[in-house]
Order: structure tokens, then C-alpha cells, then sequence
């Protein structure tokens, strides 16, 4: 999505920020059960409420169980296109939250 909006042609219209996240709240997690005497190297827990909605990731280890939470609830309305800026320099924080793996080890 980011690299189409920096591609795009100026923008003339204006920006419907419900089309980016969903604006109704929304929370997953997921819950890995991991091998005895392993161990998960954590990511940092983030949270984010700006322009773009409320957003949310949590880590945790309890035992052998590996639970990720994620809550995301967007926001609602319109922004004119001269903050497209704005919104791009919200969805390129946003992607730092995404842990693309978790590393484990034995210990």
C-alpha cells in the first residue's frame, strides 16, 4: 500500500481513513505451544494511537505457551488529500510493528 500511495499521482481527493484499517475494533491472538526447555526471544510489546486508529501487539511467555495479541481499532472519517503525508508517515510507523519472526532457543 505504501509504495503504490508514494507512486501515485498527486492526490486530489480526499481520504476516507476507514478504507485503511477497519474501523470497528478488532483483536486476534495467536497461541504457539513451544517445546520443553525452549524459549522465545520477545519483541518489545508497541502500541500506536495517532491519525490512523489505535493499534496494539503484545508479546508474552508463560511457560511453554507463546501468546501474541493484536488489537486494532481504526479510525473513522475524512482527511483532505494534502495530508497524504501524514498518512504515509503513520503506515510506515505502523509496519515497524509487524515481528516478521520470533526467534527461539534452547536453553
Amino acid at each position: 500500500m505504501i509504495a503504490d500511495l508514494e507512486k501515485a499521482p498527486p492526490r486530489t481527493m480526499p481520504i476516507d481513513l476507514s478504507r485503511i484499517a477497519p474501523a470497528s475494533p478488532r483483536s486476534s491472538t495467536a497461541v504457539i505451544t513451544l517445546p520443553d526447555g525452549w524459549h522465545a526471544l520477545l519483541p518489545k510489546n508497541s502500541s500506536y494511537a495517532g491519525l490512523l486508529g489505535d493499534f496494539a501487539i503484545t508479546f508474552e511467555q508463560v511457560g511453554n505457551e507463546l501468546r501474541i495479541s493484536r488489537t486494532i481499532s481504526g479510525a473513522r472519517g475524512v482527511v483532505g488529500a494534502d495530508r497524504i503525508a501524514d498518512v504515509l508517515a503513520a503506515l510506515k510507523h505502523l509496519v515497524t510493528y509487524n515481528a516478521r519472526t520470533i526467534p527461539v532457543q534452547k536453553q
